[in-house]
């Protein structure tokens, strides 16, 4: 007979729920937002009201999060006490965000890297229209490609990529809708995503999900190419690698009897070598600041790394200077990328409260932002 499992009744079975099952102004579509909003609550007591007041520091109420810069096999970081990578951007994230404040005289700077795993993937895979987004005098956009790519597929007038972007940029519910799935689905299958785990994410059905799936292949074959190829090399080898030659070893899992292993290791392939560059990249600049000296000569220094985002506190009497040479480490060339990086900065009195500069800072445009930060 049929055997049944444990109901689910996390977070994602929740709005699975509400998007896909329950009819909006009933009953059961009121008491599923009721259990959604607490189990929000729940969430963020465990992970920042509550934990958050236990690691203030005796001396300074300043709470001294510890990096773990040696944790993961990605080589990404790990923090814990408390976990900075849990740090939200949406909803409270602002609110959360705000906890982190400069002290007097000094200055909160952001900087981004914008699009780090996109950009890592186009100089891996050498895929032409990822690289066309990167590279050249009429730079397209990665996401707007595979939104186009799936209105035409739906057959939609604005499956052209000329089109698509005229009715993104006036506002088109449409356009902005595809847009920010398509978005998703990009980064998402950076990391070797499926269908059931994008299904998940978009909180749509299975077959939406192939579908843009089978796009976002589509449009960036020589990506899915490459990630075909990333997956040979490592049952070949055992290993795969990242753009300076870290190794991350798969040989055991790969040769496992467990299919899932198997399936796991083949995705960790490429997975390892984007976020492992990734994670160099990152730790690679904030050395190239601290070998050069002028950040701390200037009274700046790193507070902590968030994904691909920095962030630093400078003197607001010495900014733009140490502006400049976080902003010049962040760019610097990473191995032997062809691929131009790009860092958007940002500056403010705390975390959650940050004025854009853009990714190319002048002396003009920083000064002004700090001036607007100064008479918020």
């Amino acid at each position: 007979g049929q055997s049944e499992g444990n109901v689910r009744a996390d977070f994602t079975a929740v709005q699975h729920a509400l998007q896909l099952d329950a009819v909006k102004g009933t009953p059961e579509h009121e008491v599923l937002l009721a259990i959604r909003e607490m189990k929000a609550v729940k969430t963020r007591f465990q992970l920042y009201y509550e934990p958050y007041p236990l690691h203030k520091h005796w001396i300074d109420g300043r709470i001294h999060s510890q990096l773990g810069k040696n944790r993961t096999v990605t080589r990404r970081f790990a923090p814990n006490n408390v976990n900075l990578n849990q740090i939200p951007k949406r909803k409270d994230g602002g609110k959360i965000r705000s906890l982190f404040i400069a002290p007097p005289g000094y200055l909160w700077v952001s900087a981004d890297w914008s699009g780090q795993e996109l950009r890592l993937s186009a100089e891996v895979s050498g895929d032409e229209a990822l690289t066309s987004c990167y590279v050249g005098e009429n730079k397209k956009n990665a996401h707007a490609l595979t939104a186009a790519g799936i209105a035409k597929r739906r057959g939609l007038e604005i499956g052209d990529y000329s089109k698509f972007m005229e009715a993104k940029n006036n506002n088109d519910p449409e356009a902005i809708a595809i847009y920010d799935k398509a978005k998703a689905v990009n980064f998402g299958t950076t990391y070797g995503c499926q269908a059931p785990k994008l299904a998940e994410m978009l909180v749509i059905e299975l077959e939406e999900a192939q579908e843009y799936l089978d796009t976002k292949n589509k449009v960036f074959h020589g990506l899915a190419e490459w990630q075909e190829t990333s997956k040979r090399d490592a049952h070949k080898y055992g290993y795969s690698k990242t753009l300076l030659g870290a190794r991350r070893h798969l040989k055991k899992a790969l040769t496992s009897t467990n299919k899932w292993e198997v399936l796991a290791a083949e995705r960790q392939a490429g997975n390892a070598t984007i976020q492992g560059s990734g994670a160099e990249m990152c730790k690679a600049s904030i050395n190239a600041m601290y070998r050069d000296g002028r950040l701390a000569e200037k009274g700046g220094y790193l507070t902590f790394p968030v994904h691909d985002e920095g962030n630093f506190l400078v003197p607001i009497d010495n900014a733009w200077p140490a502006i400049k040479l976080i902003h010049e480490c962040m760019t610097q060339q990473y191995a032997d990328m062809k691929i131009p990086l790009e860092s958007e900065l940002s500056v403010g009195r705390s975390f959650g409260e940050l004025i854009k500069v853009g990714t190319n800072p002048t002396e003009e445009s920083v000064m002004a932002a700090i001036k607007k930060v100064q008479e918020s």
